[in-house]
C-alpha cells in the first residue's frame, strides 16, 4: 500500500489528534453519535478524504465557528484558540484538496492545460 504524501499524513494526524477530539467535545451532542441536528452529522467524517469530499459542509462549519454561531448560546464554547485550530485545519485540508486536484490534472494533461481551464480551476478551489 503506498504511503500518503507528507502533507497528507500531517493533515490526517492533525485531524485525528487535534480536530476530531474538539469536534467530539463541542459538536457531537447535536451533530454526532447518530444525531444530525440541522441536517449536519459529523459521524461520517473520520479522515481527511471524507472531509474533502464535503467541502461545502466544512466551509459552513468554518464560518459558524469563526462567527461564533456554533455552538449555540448556553452550550459549552470552545476557546478562541480552539476555534482557530479547527478553522485553520479546515482551510488547510480544503486547500490541500484543491492543490492535489490541480496537480493531478496537470500531470494527466502532460502540462498542456489551457490557461482558461487553469483560471476556472483556481476560481473553483479558491478560499473565500
Amino acid at each position: 500500500k503506498p504511503q500518503p504524501a507528507p502533507q497528507t499524513a500531517a493533515l490526517e494526524n492533525r485531524f485525528a489528534k487535534e480536530v476530531k477530539p474538539l469536534l467530539v467535545q463541542y459538536c457531537f451532542n447535536c451533530h454526532g453519535n447518530g444525531k444530525t441536528k440541522g441536517q449536519v452529522g459529523l459521524d461520517a467524517f473520520t479522515n481527511l478524504t471524507s472531509v474533502q469530499g464535503s467541502a461545502q459542509t466544512w466551509n459552513s462549519i468554518s464560518d459558524v465557528l469563526t462567527h461564533k454561531v456554533m455552538p449555540p448560546e448556553g452550550k459549552k464554547q470552545p476557546t478562541d484558540a480552539e476555534r482557530k485550530l479547527i478553522t485553520t485545519w479546515i482551510g488547510d485540508a480544503l486547500n490541500h484538496l484543491g492543490k492535489k486536484a490541480l496537480i493531478c490534472l496537470r500531470e494527466r494533461s502532460g502540462g498542456k492545460l489551457v490557461r482558461a481551464f487553469w483560471n476556472v480551476a483556481r476560481e473553483l478551489t479558491a478560499a473565500d
